[in-house]
């Protein structure tokens, strides 16, 4: 008898919860979430392996039921040089209670 070769898409997840527009794969290394992936609707659940996932998990569920809800969690990120500081950026302004807008200009450029 042949043993079915793994789904790479499905392995390594601590838990994959239902969301209204895909299947969310959840990463974590260490009480660290590591990545969120979406897999397609109909991919199959996995409860979470940890008392961590199960976090996770419940903040995804708030913020799916409430979009301003604000996630509380330990991650890595991964990305480049630019990317860490636009994130950096995002994080820094949302820590100050507000976006940084667009200046409006003062003056008529005509």
């Amino acid at each position: 008898m042949h043993e079915r070769a793994p789904t790479p898409m499905l392995d390594g997840y601590s838990a994959r919860i239902e969301a209204p527009f895909a299947v969310l794969g959840v990463r974590t290394r260490a009480e660290r979430l590591v990545g969120i992936e979406y897999l397609p609707l109909g991919a199959a659940t996995l409860r979470p392996i940890d008392a961590f996932s199960r976090e996770v998990c419940r903040q995804l569920s708030a913020y799916l039921k409430r979009p301003d809800f604000r996630f509380d969690l330990a991650f890595e990120s991964h990305g480049t040089e630019y990317q860490q500081r636009v994130w950096d950026a995002v994080r820094s302004a949302r820590r100050r209670g507000r976006w940084a807008r667009r200046a409006e200009p003062t003056e008529s450029p005509c």
